[in-house]
């Protein structure tokens, strides 16, 4: 938003809000994520919630460019930044539940330790490959944004199809199952 021209000094303004947010949100989350089925159900609502924002993406950052010192633009890009933070915590908040419902207790918080650094590996190469890829592009005609935010919304469209039967069958798993040496049934 800064290098499309909203005010440094705005987006700035935007943490304390912000960090409140991401104290409370989690807070919001807990009844959805309590139950036995965090990840189809809490995961992919967040998920779904920041993949419907990838177009309002697109139509914010215009806004701002269009008219980078109006409240209308500060507003908008307030909205969404608020709106991503609400699905990444509730994406991040069913995952450290399903982690706390299949890690064993007899190793403490290392399985949690390992399941969290997993999905932390997991979550971090797709913001650098984003990024590699808009410098990619930055050369080509056209706007490279918006052909990346079309991309990325189309692929976790894909993955919206295919990938909840997984997460449903990852929640399927007996709990015994996901203790370290045991065994699959015969």
């Amino acid at each position: 938003a800064v290098r499309r021209g909203l005010p440094t000094e705005a987006v700035a303004a935007l943490a304390p809000p912000l960090l409140l947010a991401s104290v409370a949100l989690p807070l919001a989350a807990a009844r959805w994520t309590a139950g036995p089925r965090p990840l189809s159900s809490a995961f992919l609502w967040g998920f779904r919630l920041r993949l419907a924002l990838n177009p309002l993406t697109y139509v914010v950052l215009r806004c701002v460019e269009a008219a980078p010192a109006s409240r209308r633009a500060y507003r908008a890009y307030a909205a969404l930044a608020l709106l991503r933070e609400a699905g990444s915590t509730l994406m991040f908040t069913s995952m450290m539940a399903f982690f706390a419902r299949v890690a064993d207790p007899g190793l403490g918080g290392t399985y949690m330790t390992l399941l969290n650094t997993l999905a932390n590996v997991g979550a971090k190469w797709p913001p650098s490959l984003a990024l590699w890829g808009l410098g990619a592009l930055a050369g080509a005609s056209g706007d490279p944004l918006r052909v990346e935010l079309l991309a990325c919304t189309a692929a976790g469209g894909l993955w919206v199809v295919g990938f909840p039967a997984f997460l449903r069958r990852l929640e399927a798993v007996p709990r015994e199952r996901w203790r370290p040496g045991a065994r699959k049934a015969s």
